[in-house]
């Protein structure tokens, strides 16, 4: 916060920032990948598990699935132009975890 970095530089004290790779990675203009996220966010990284692990075609079109992500806010996010209302097919569940991790 920009508190404990006032408060650092007036005492001189040394304040480490423990922060995540995926965060790190933004400040630096990297591009995260699935670990990074799955660090900070458990049930995605299951998800994201069960997306690419479905083991029927079936099985993965049953959770019906957009092209949408929820943000930290807790908001939807749309991963591609109107993608509330396009269902993510068996064949493009690769490039929707990608989607998601940018």
């Amino acid at each position: 916060s920009w508190w404990g970095r006032s408060s650092s530089v007036r005492t001189d004290a040394c304040i480490e920032l423990d922060l995540p790779a995926m965060v790190w990675k933004q400040l630096v203009g990297e591009d995260s990948l699935r670990e990074d996220v799955a660090a900070v966010d458990e049930a995605w990284s299951k998800d994201m598990q069960n997306c690419l692990g479905a083991e029927t075609k079936a099985d993965f079109e049953a959770k019906g699935r957009t092209w949408t992500v929820k943000s930290f806010t807790g908001g939807v996010e749309d991963l591609v132009p109107g993608g509330s209302g396009k269902r993510v097919r068996w064949e493009e569940r690769e490039a929707f975890v990608e989607a998601q991790v940018q």
